[in-house]
Formats: structure tokens, sequence, C-alpha cells
């Protein structure tokens, strides 16, 4: 018994370790390589193709690459890749926005924000609102930054902060959060979880006020992607001390372009259907991503 449980262990453990790695490459052209991963050095990765023989291509071409399974091949080639993989709706996926890329978004036409990846695993992004008739100092603006602690195979893991300032008259106040998050999948479907701590701050005539929430705020994400151009996007938050019939929810759709990416989202509470008129409030963001 011993002996045969010892060669079941053993021929699995070959098994594993004889399974190839598929890699799908993605170059600055905008065509996609899909292979088996053979070497790579500080300069070039080396891939066998099923058709092509062995291809060098050189780190410096490559704008994305990611794992695939034998059951994506068929349509890992034909999908354009989804650079938006960096957020849902609202909140940061653990994924990295890799250094020397970012995109231009605006949230519901009023939200204008810029992101950027200053090395492989941190990321910066700043906004104000565009609010007509308010003076540009009374604007809100929008500052965060993500670090992605851990990035390999199909689990990632982040922390960062987001922050939102106001100037009105004399006071000048702001809130944000600090979050870890942990996002599971590919760049095409993934889950994320999150958990975040809120902060305010308030300032008048030299004197300053901050504080804590004494409970976290969660949120539960999602991307699934059914075709070439579309996926499914939700994004739900816990917030303390509220009820979950009148927790922020949504869906939506993503609609995938090669560098522009369009949600489409209603924003609603559970609570809503209890008054019989269900009216969600609308989101709409596009990105229009740039770089390598």
């Amino acid at each position: 018994m011993k002996t045969t449980l010892f060669m079941l262990m053993t021929v699995t453990i070959l098994w594993a370790q004889e399974e190839p790695i598929q890699l799908r490459v993605t170059l600055e052209d905008g065509s996609v390589i899909i292979g088996q991963y053979v070497s790579e050095t500080t300069e070039v990765l080396i891939l066998e193709s099923k058709y092509g023989g062995q291809i060098t291509i050189p780190l410096g071409d490559i704008v994305e690459r990611e794992e695939v399974t034998t059951a994506d091949l068929s349509i890992a080639a034909t999908w354009p890749v989804d650079r938006n993989y960096s957020r849902y709706l609202w909140s940061p996926t653990a994924f990295a926005l890799k250094a020397k890329q970012g995109y231009c978004s605006d949230a519901c036409l009023i939200l204008p924000s810029f992101a950027w990846g200053i090395t492989d695993n941190f990321s910066v992004l700043g906004g104000i609102t565009l609010i007509p008739g308010v003076k540009v100092g009374n604007q809100l603006i929008q500052l965060a930054g993500k670090f992605t602690i851990l990035e390999r195979g199909r689990l990632a893991v982040a922390a960062g902060v987001q922050y939102f300032g106001l100037n009105i008259e004399d006071v000048n106040a702001g809130f944000g959060f600090v979050f870890g998050t942990a996002t599971m999948g590919d760049h095409n479907s993934h889950y994320s979880g999150s958990i975040g701590y809120g902060f305010v701050r308030a300032s008048q005539d030299g004197e300053s006020v901050s504080e804590w929430m004494e409970r976290p705020m969660l949120t539960a994400c999602a991307i699934r992607r059914f075709s070439k151009s579309m996926a499914f996007v939700t994004e739900n938050w816990l917030l303390p001390d509220v009820d979950l019939a009148d927790t922020p929810l949504s869906v939506g759709l993503r609609f995938i372009g090669d560098r522009l990416s369009v949600n489409l989202a209603a924003i609603f509470m559970l609570s809503m259907f209890e008054e019989g008129l269900v009216i969600p409030f609308p989101w709409v963001d596009f990105s229009f991503h740039m770089g390598r």
C-alpha cells in the first residue's frame, strides 16, 4: 500500500513538473504571440510556437504577458487585451499598472483623472472634478497610490491609499482610506476582495481635527469576460454601521477596445426595491490607455 501511494505521488509530481507553461504575450504594435515558455534572459524572452518554432522576443517590446491554460488557448489569440485590468468601476484590482503605462479616465463626466505606473509595482493617480459653476480652487481633488506586493500566477496582493480634498471658504477638509486588496484570476476574468479603514480631517482657523473609522469597510468586485469586446462587471461596498439593505451594489457591462474601455453600470441598494419604484443611479466612465 505504501509503495503504491509513493508511486502515485511520484507520478503526480513528475506530471506537474512536466506540464508546460503557456504564455500569451502582447507586443507594442498590438500583435499577440502564444507559445510555450522556453527560457528568459535580462533582454529577451524565448517561446516555442506551435507553428513557427522558437521565437525570440525583446523584453522591451512586450506590453503584457500572462499565463493561459489549455482551455484558454482557443480564444486567447482572438481577444484584445483588456488594458483596464487595474480597476473595476471605482475600486482598484491588486494587479499592477506597469511602468510607463497609464490611462486618462473620466467618471460620470465630472471627475477626470490620470494614472501612471512609476515602477512595475507602484502607480499613482490624480484627478479633479469639473463641476460647472464651481471655482477651480473649490473643486474636489483626488490623489491615490497603489503598491502591488505580490503578483504571481493567478494571485495578486496590493495595498494603497486614496484621498479626496476640498476647500470651501475658510474650511479645508479631506477624507479617504487606506486599503488592502487581493485579486484572483487573470486579466480577462478576476475577482477581488478589499478591506479599508477610512479617515476624515478638517482644519479651520489654524485648528485641525482628524479621525479614523473604528470599523473597516469591505468591497467585493468581479469582472467576467464573455466575448471579445464585452465583460460583466460588478462592484459592491459593505460600509460600517450601514444596514445591508442600504449598502451600494452595482452591475454593469464593460466594453473593451484596443486602448479605449467604457463601463456602463447601474448602482442601487436593496432597500430601493421595498419602495416599489427602482431608479438606479447610472454610472459611466471612459478610460483611454497609453504607454507601452
